[in-house]
């Protein structure tokens, strides 16, 4: 056996409820429908018959706001929040060690472009600055004394070269000494020659002379003994007078020719003995000139010796000038480096006061006066707050419509007249992640009203302005404009004007074709 399910049962208060529930719905829709329905609207039905009475017109009077139109600039602008910055800020920090022993400013006070901001121990510094004085002075002294030293030098070496002049002077004057001995000794040799030569020659007319008495003396003693027999044979008369006179003349005659040989013979003598004495002379004046020779020769090997010690002398007074003279410029040198670490120390020296940069206002005090301080560390923030900086981060949309020039109104936190500047500077580099320019715009703060950091609003014009009527926002409607002869699916902006005069008679029109104006409702002609 089987079983089966369960019998539905019918309950009329449901369908009651559904009934009731579909006419509570038709009803609402209806009264909805009414009650938000603008007037003039068309309805589906309306709209498909084109037909101008079922146009309701408005009933009763509406209030309306009238507003003035003005004439003014007209153009587009971009509106971004922006943020203050000032135009500079630095951190004044130590740039020596030391213990501060002024600094007399608190946040808020302004300073002037080199006023005193702090000041730091300065005696450690002042004492290394008074080393590198007294290192300058040492090396002023070292370079003076350096320089006389190369004069010193200089003078030497051209003494030096001095003497190797003078001493190739005494060489070539013993080179001709040298050469005039030898000439001399050349010369006495051949008068040693010549004179033994005439020595030969003497004592060659001597042994001639010494033949010639022999034979004159014979010829005489022949012509005085012919003499004397004649003498006999005239006293005897053997012979004539005559013959006796011619043997006396022809003895005569032979004494003296004897006499002459004789003389001859003394002459000859005397001339062998002057011949010998000239030998003996040429001899000694040849051994004298022999010993020029030497004594020439040993003054002219002098004389080299003399100018190779001059060279040499020269040679180490030219080394030890340049030596010398080198010391100058490394004199020179010590005398830069020197005065370069005074000016490194003077300069290191002056950090220990520190001054302003410029005139700004007082930020923050990170030390006090009595602090240990140390190179780097911080002490006091100081801001230009004369001009601000006014940077906004623009959409790159709007960026690229943006010009330097551009006119900016900035409206302050603090409330106040807005401010009117123009766009100085648009940063070239765009955020890859936000795809945002910065936009920057200087602003003058004397009375200090802007403050870095400041969030400000600021309404970029974008090019120029035109001169146009203008009305509230809030005046202008859209009204439908054709597009086609039969539909009209745009729209335009437009205003409603009060115009003087007597209340004009209802104008009925297409809600679907708005070109259509009569005075009466009806179907659409269209």
């Amino acid at each position: 056996m089987g079983t089966s399910a369960p019998e539905k049962k019918w309950h009329p208060w449901r369908t009651v409820f559904g009934i009731a529930m579909l006419l509570v719905a038709w009803f609402a829709s209806e009264w909805l429908v009414k009650r938000y329905t603008p007037p003039g609207h068309t309805d589906v039905i309306a709209a498909q018959a084109m037909d101008m009475s079922a146009i309701r017109p408005s009933t009763g009077a509406a209030p309306v706001t009238v507003s003035t139109v003005v004439s003014g600039s007209l153009g587009a602008t971009v509106t971004y929040t922006g943020e203050a910055h000032n135009e500079a800020s630095v951190m004044i920090a130590a740039r020596v060690d030391g213990t501060l022993t002024e600094m007399p400013w608190y946040p808020g006070m302004h300073v002037n472009a080199g006023d005193l901001l702090a000041r730091i121990d300065p005696r450690e510094l002042d004492s290394r600055v008074q080393q590198q004085i007294a290192a300058l002075s040492m090396s002023r002294h070292e370079a003076l004394i350096a320089g006389i030293n190369a004069r010193a030098a200089l003078a030497t070496s051209a003494g030096a070269a001095a003497a190797v002049d003078t001493a190739k002077a005494e060489e070539a004057q013993a080179e001709a000494g040298v050469a005039n001995a030898r000439a001399e000794a050349a010369a006495a040799l051949s008068d040693v020659s010549a004179a033994e030569a005439a020595l030969t020659a003497a004592k060659t007319g001597t042994v001639s002379a010494r033949a010639g008495v022999k034979a004159a003396a014979a010829a005489a003693q022949s012509a005085a003994a012919q003499a004397s027999r004649m003498t006999l044979l005239v006293g005897k008369g053997v012979v004539s007078q005559r013959k006796a006179d011619v043997a006396a003349a022809e003895n005569a005659d032979a004494q003296a020719r004897l006499t002459q040989a004789t003389d001859a013979v003394a002459t000859a003598d005397a001339s062998v003995a002057s011949a010998a004495a000239q030998v003996a002379r040429a001899r000694a004046m040849a051994k004298a000139s022999s010993s020029s020779v030497s004594a020439a020769l040993q003054a002219g090997a002098s004389a080299q010796a003399k100018v190779r010690q001059a060279r040499a002398a020269a040679s180490a007074a030219r080394q030890n000038a340049a030596a010398v003279a080198h010391e100058v410029p490394h004199t020179q040198a010590a005398i830069a480096q020197s005065a370069a670490n005074l000016n490194t120390a003077s300069i290191i020296a002056g950090y220990t006061v520190i001054r302003a940069p410029f005139s700004g206002v007082v930020t923050d005090r990170d030390l006090a006066q009595g602090a240990l301080v140390q190179a780097g560390a911080p002490i006091l923030d100081i801001a230009q707050n004369s001009m601000m900086r006014l940077q906004a981060n623009v959409a790159q949309s709007d960026a690229w419509r943006i010009r330097p020039g551009d006119i900016v109104t900035v409206d302050l936190p603090g409330g106040g007249a807005p401010i009117s500047t123009r766009v100085s500077t648009i940063f070239p580099i765009a955020d890859p992640t936000a795809h945002t320019s910065v936009v920057e715009a200087l602003v003058p703060n004397p009375q200090g009203r802007i403050r870095s950091g400041d969030f400000v609003t600021m309404h970029i014009q974008l090019g120029e302005a035109r001169t146009a009527l203008l009305a509230p926002l809030s005046a202008i409607v859209k009204v439908p404009v054709a597009t086609t002869p039969v539909l009209a699916t745009g729209t335009t902006a437009a205003v409603w004007t009060v115009v003087e005069g007597k209340a004009a008679k209802t104008i009925w029109t297409c809600s679907m074709h708005p070109q259509i104006r009569e005075n009466h409702p009806g179907k659409c002609p269209i």
